[in-house]
C-alpha cells in the first residue's frame, strides 16, 4: 500500500490504502495482441514480485523496480534508468504497460 510521493527526480513510497501494486503483486500478465518477436510474432510478458518487475518483450527481457499510487504504476529499468508508465483496470483485469493492453495470467 504505497503512493508515490515526488521529490526530486526521485520518488518516495508513501503509505495508502488500494494502491495498484497490492493488484499486481505476484501476477504475470500477456499481451493481448500478439506483437514482434524478433523475425516472429508472439505475446509479450510482464510479471510482478515484491516491486521489481520482469517484462518480456521483442526478444528482450528488461528488470527493474516499480512503484504505484492510487491509479498508476511508475516503473524504472535497472539496465539504463528508462522509465515505463502504466496502468491497472480491476474491474476488466487489464494492465495497460507502455501503451499496450496486457490480460491477466495468473
Amino acid at each position: 500500500m504505497h503512493r508515490l510521493a515526488a521529490v526530486g527526480l526521485s520518488f518516495l513510497m508513501v503509505g495508502c490504502e488500494g494502491d495498484v501494486c497490492d493488484e499486481l503483486e505476484d501476477r504475470s500478465f500477456e499481451s493481448v495482441e500478439v506483437l514482434p518477436c524478433g523475425a516472429v510474432n508472439c505475446a509479450w510478458a510482464i510479471d510482478f514480485r515484491s516491486g521489481r518487475f520482469s517484462w518480456k518483450h521483442d526478444n528482450v527481457v528488461d528488470v527493474g523496480s516499480y512503484a504505484c499510487d492510487a491509479e498508476s504504476i511508475a516503473a524504472t529499468r535497472d539496465a539504463d534508468g528508462a522509465s515505463f508508465a502504466g496502468s491497472y483496470d480491476e474491474a476488466s483485469e487489464t494492465l495497460t504497460w507502455d501503451g499496450k493492453p496486457y490480460r491477466s495470467i495468473r
